[in-house]
């Protein structure tokens, strides 16, 4: 991989994917046991997440027209960082800890649409067609295929070092892959012309 944007945003896919995975094996233990959440409310909390999913796809055009591919791609990045503080701040009874949660999956799915849109329209700017398909296989391969570590990694944290815990892990990681999010050179790109081949 010489092109350093797709280098890039597979090493996001990479570090991302596990960052995250250790938080979501024990996110679902953790809204139930230590929030209370039941049945009707994690489903309302995912609901909302799944609704910011379509508007934030229905708005990557218009996102990515007024910040640039790349800094709209870095600010989704960070979006989803923030999104993690929401799980370690929700407290109290279990339906204001649903609207943290709610919040939390608004903002995941949202930012996640515009980053994955935004991410396949450039590498198909930046890729020849005739490599296309095996650059965006190696990059699913390294995004993904270390998501069952990741998890195995996450619910063996939360049973020796409790859900909570896992979660600031899992946050802490992602501002981590932020910061290499923020200085790598994904910040520059504006348009698809910057990636032609």
């Amino acid at each position: 991989m010489a092109n350093p944007f797709i280098r890039s945003v597979a090493i996001i896919g990479l570090l991302f994917n596990l960052a995250i995975t250790i938080g979501d094996a024990v996110y679902v233990l953790y809204a139930t046991r230590g929030l209370g959440l039941d049945g009707a409310l994690i489903g309302a909390v995912f609901t909302v997440g799944g609704i910011a999913s379509v508007a934030g796809a229905t708005l990557v055009r218009r996102t990515t027209a007024r910040f640039g591919i790349g800094p709209s791609m870095v600010g989704s990045i960070l979006l989803l960082t923030f999104a993690g503080l929401l799980v370690l701040a929700a407290n109290g009874p279990p339906l204001a800890a649903a609207v943290f949660l709610g919040a939390r999956g608004a903002m995941t799915g949202f930012a996640a649409a515009v980053f994955n849109v935004a991410s396949s329209s450039a590498y198909q700017a930046a890729v020849p067609d005739r490599l296309l398909g095996r650059v965006s296989g190696a990059g699913g391969v390294l995004g993904l295929g270390l998501i069952p570590v990741a998890a195995v990694l996450g619910g063996w944290l939360g049973e020796h070092i409790g859900l909570w815990n896992t979660l600031a892990i899992s946050v802490g990681c992602q501002f981590v892959a932020f910061l290499y999010v923020a200085s790598s050179p994904l910040r520059g790109i504006r348009t698809t012309s910057d990636l032609a081949h």
